[in-house]
């Protein structure tokens, strides 16, 4: 596809349902790699190559765990987020008392797990690419 903007590169690694036993590990390697300006594709791309302007992290796994618990407890704080959140959990995950067992799944995940489902997605048959090129002068 072409458009007269800037170039712009999409590269999607398909991971499980969230229903997958490891979905917070997928979510704490994804936080990890594309959390933010501290992420290490942010650092690597933007910042050390300059061949970004942005990308999709947090340093560590501790943090990460620290971040999503902190999420999870301030979409809580009020009567509209938790029933938002009831129904979320319900909805993608089958059963709204799952809500309450967050936190605990937060915790158990390790460097392993991270290690582990990163193994498991990064790999060429598990990846979509996506490029919207810019347009020449004249066409």
């Amino acid at each position: 596809m072409e458009d007269p903007s800037q170039p712009f590169l999409v590269v999607v690694y398909h991971r499980p349902a969230i229903t997958d036993p490891d979905a917070r590990a997928y979510e704490a390697l994804s936080s990890i790699l594309a959390g933010g300006p501290s992420s290490r594709l942010y650092r690597a791309l933007v910042k050390e190559q300059q061949v970004a302007l942005a990308a999709g992290a947090i340093p560590s796994l501790g943090g990460v765990k620290a971040r999503a618990k902190m999420s999870l407890i301030t979409r809580l704080s009020d009567n509209m987020g938790l029933a938002q959140e009831l129904a979320t959990t319900e909805n993608l995950r089958g059963n709204w008392h799952l809500l309450f067992r967050e936190l605990d799944e937060i915790d158990r995940v390790t460097a392993a797990d991270v290690q582990r489902v990163a193994q498991k997605t990064f790999l060429n048959s598990n990846r979509t690419v996506g490029l919207i090129e810019t347009a020449r002068a004249g066409k």
